[in-house]
């Protein structure tokens, strides 16, 4: 496998460079993917740990599910007698559910010898959810239970190191470092820190995997692997469809069939032994709720099914045009490391461009695939980075006291995080200026930061821009945009200049 060059503007210094080639040994790699793995655990915990909102999208599911009443484990939703926290206004896709349960299982984290009894569960399990809450309250279910959240980065682990090996960056000092990089990406631990939604982490984990699969050929595993995601979390449609359009044809339906078959084995019994309750989630997952702030004024009128094929339909129509078109300009070449994680990046990004609200995590599977791209290239762009440092001030990852893990130097952190990136900001400019060069993407940086989040000596109070979310949506989406299709579009146009370069070769060869 051949890794990429890099344009010298683009590349590390060179004996950067040689370190992060270097080969690493078996016990190396075993060494940092542990230390990944503990820097993961150990900065989501630095950042108040999983939260405990959001987990009644998925605790019910994995505790009816760990205590043997499967046909508990999904519900129709309603109002239920419960505190708002408790109260699940949807429910996930199953595969989470199930590798929580089984985890609870192995470990033996919590009892379920007073788990409430079919009777108490309810007709058609009618008062399961309030049956369930009483339960763990009494028990502390919800501490170990959201707890698991820390098991999924075990997924992404194994999808970094299988992607990083097929695009041949594995086995070399680049391994251990992105790891390490994905582990204190904010935008993956706000899924456990923020609200609680490890299926996307685990999601991420399995498509990172397929597309390692893809990679090598092993068209079987790609596809059951994607299926396995689909059945964890259905954004990964963005990447499954133009997947499904740049796998050569005499392998697609193979791929297809797998995938189907994967997913039947794990939806299939659910949606059985719920009496069809567990369809909706199985299919569409959480959806899309209006009740949640907007982020997109445009559609927050809009409701149910036309919500959803508004702001589902279109990313995948032009994820799948996106990929056609990339195929048919670079050919085989689409499939070479830069050019097809540039593709795979640009289609996650492009659901955020729909989204109608618009939290931090919602980045997660876009910025992993951007990390993957930098890497594959040889190079971080600084402007990549300029685009995190403010993703980050913007959607600061320090919980303000809301539920269980608040940080006490949040409120300060939100503070003063703005002010010390504007300084870095600002001092860098100041060197490029002595040096007689501009870096836009810092100037522009700066500018953001300064005029909405520095607290200036003039101003009053604390954190005084709260921006709204549509604000964040059109300054960001559309440069994290830029940042993951400008590989492919130069990667286009390197391949037409050189066809145009070979074509009077070609003529004069004819003539002769």
């Amino acid at each position: 496998m051949t890794v990429p060059a890099t344009t010298p503007s683009a590349t590390p210094s060179r004996g950067v460079l040689a370190w992060l080639n270097r080969p690493l040994s078996t016990p190396g790699s075993f060494i940092g993917w542990c230390c990944a793995l503990m820097v993961f655990i150990g900065f989501t915990s630095l950042l108040g740990g999983p939260t405990e909102f959001d987990a009644a999208l998925s605790v019910y599911s994995t505790w009816a599910i760990a205590s043997g009443h499967l046909a508990c484990s999904y519900v129709h939703i309603a109002r239920f007698h419960v505190p708002p926290i408790g109260d699940p206004f949807t429910l996930i896709a199953p595969l989470y559910p199930l590798v929580s349960a089984f985890v609870l299982d192995v470990t033996r984290l919590v009892s379920f010898s007073r788990f409430p009894a079919s009777a108490q569960l309810g007709p058609h399990c009618s008062t399961a959810i309030t049956a369930m809450f009483h339960w763990s309250e009494s028990s502390s279910a919800i501490q170990e239970t959201v707890r698991i959240g820390y098991f999924s980065w075990v997924f992404v682990l194994g999808g970094a190191v299988a992607l990083l090996r097929a695009i041949g960056r594995g086995r070399t000092n680049w391994e251990p470092l992105t790891l390490i990089v994905l582990a204190v990406l904010t935008p993956v631990t706000q899924c456990l820190t923020q609200f609680f939604h490890p299926q996307d982490v685990v999601a991420i984990g399995l498509a990172l995997g397929s597309v390692a699969c893809m990679k090598r050929g092993r068209w079987g595993w790609t596809g059951a692997l994607m299926a396995l995601a689909f059945a964890t979390n259905q954004f990964v449609l963005l990447l499954a469809v133009p997947m499904i359009i740049l796998i050569p044809a005499a392998q697609r339906l193979r791929t297809i069939l797998v995938g189907v078959a994967t997913s039947a084995v794990i939806l299939l019994p659910m949606i059985v032994l719920t009496s069809g309750r567990a369809l909706r989630y199985s299919l569409i997952g959480s959806s899309v709720t209006t009740s949640l702030p907007q982020a997109d004024p445009w559609f927050s009128h809009l409701h149910g099914v036309l919500l959803i094929l508004i702001t589902r339909v279109p990313p995948i129509a032009i994820a799948a045009l996106l990929a056609w078109w990339a195929k048919r300009r670079l050919g085989e070449s689409v499939m070479d490391p830069v050019p097809l994680l540039s593709l795979l990046a640009s289609c996650l990004a492009l659901r955020l461009v729909f989204e109608v609200t618009l939290f931090a995590y919602y980045y997660a599977a876009a910025m992993v695939f951007l990390v993957f791209l930098e890497v594959a290239g040889g190079r971080i762009r600084g402007a990549a980075i300029s685009w995190y440092a403010v993703l980050l001030v913007a959607y600061n990852p320090l919980p303000l006291g809301f539920v269980n893990n608040p940080v006490e130097w949040a409120l300060k952190g939100h503070e003063v995080m703005p002010t010390i990136l504007f300084v870095i900001l600002a001092v860098l400019i100041v060197v490029d200026a002595l040096r007689r060069r501009v870096r836009w993407y810092l100037v522009a940086a700066a500018a953001i930061v300064g005029l909405t989040l520095v607290k200036w000596p003039w101003n009053h109070g604390i954190l005084r821009h709260l921006e709204p979310l549509w604000f964040w949506q059109v300054l960001l989406v559309p440069t994290l945009l830029w940042l993951t299709i400008s590989p492919l579009v130069a990667a286009i146009n390197d391949r037409r200049r050189a066809s145009l370069e070979r074509e009077p070769e070609m003529i004069e060869s004819a003539d002769s």
